[in-house]
């Protein structure tokens, strides 16, 4: 399979995985249920490779680094779920810029790094997209970004990038102890008791009263476990091929293909002026990443 097509696909993936989850939970199914069966289908897809990954073999740092991974990846992904609920998916798919930016944050906070010049560069284009982002249709300018600050999608969208971040490094550790093949299974088993405490203090009576609706989208939510499935198999595929910057710049695209389907698939306004906006925080997170 060609790069090209590899790079195609985990942008196709991962914007059609946001799709079946707005579809979700205007089905009624709340985010923390939704992760949870993601994840338990995933694991039921794993569990024979169980006979192959050798878990006694495998150094306590990798399970130490997995069990951490979860404990901050898979609340993020309840908090992702949870913003695409209350956004539009329009909305929800340009704040995907925002990922470069909360990488850049934790080495200014904390470690008192110095951005370089192209990531400030690049923070100012993705301030200068926001503008155009205003929830509810406003000119751009400073009124329509102080609009998005005040909307709690936003907040959540970005609760669950720092959560992502964070997860991600220790996911990047685990790697380091043991194959991408070992890090996926033990990602996908450990996530399931992870998002199970999620769905017990968020939601302790989703799981009973979701009968009905689970049985409705059932095929949603194989077809949402696939397509996880699918972007980490590709996004292994392209990182093989490519310099992680240059993929991860390219994977932003996918911003862009979610303004496209908020106003296809559930006729969502004011997507021409948050089209411009994407493409402008497209050029700023590609100018973080690249540089």
């Amino acid at each position: 399979m060609t790069l090209s097509l590899l790079v195609l696909g985990r942008i196709l993936a991962g914007s059609w995985s946001n799709v079946l989850q707005k579809r979700l939970t205007l089905a009624g199914l709340h985010p923390a249920l939704i992760v949870t069966v993601t994840f338990g289908l995933l694991a039921l897809g794993v569990a024979p490779g169980l006979v192959w990954l050798d878990a006694g073999g495998l150094p306590r740092a990798f399970w130490i680094s997995m069990m951490l991974a979860a404990l901050f990846e898979t609340p993020g992904n309840v908090l992702m779920v949870q913003a695409i609920r209350m956004t539009d998916l329009s909305l929800f798919g340009p704040l995907n810029a925002y990922k470069p930016v909360v990488a850049l944050l934790p080495g200014i906070l904390l470690l008192g790094e110095v951005p370089t010049g192209p990531g400030v560069l690049g923070i100012g284009i993705i301030l200068l997209g926001s503008f155009f982002l205003s929830p509810a249709g406003e000119r751009a300018g400073v009124r329509a970004f102080g609009r998005l600050l005040r909307e709690r999608g936003f907040w959540y969208r970005i609760l669950s990038l720092v959560f992502g971040a964070v997860g991600a490094i220790f996911l990047k550790a685990a790697v380091r102890e043991a194959t991408p093949e070992h890090t996926f299974m033990a990602w996908a088993l450990l996530n399931v008791p992870m998002a199970l405490l999620c769905l017990r203090v968020t939601a302790p009576g989703a799981l009973r009263g979701s009968g009905v609706a689970l049985r409705h989208n059932a095929g949603r939510l194989l077809g949402l476990a696939l397509l996880i499935l699918a972007m980490q198999y590709l996004t292994l595929a392209v990182f093989e091929r490519m310099l992680v910057a240059y993929a991860l710049a390219l994977f932003q695209v996918s911003m862009v293909l979610n303004v496209l389907f908020g106003f296809v698939l559930f006729r969502e306004a004011h997507t021409g002026r948050r089209a411009i906006g994407s493409l402008i925080m497209l050029t700023g997170a590609a100018v973080i990443l690249l540089g």
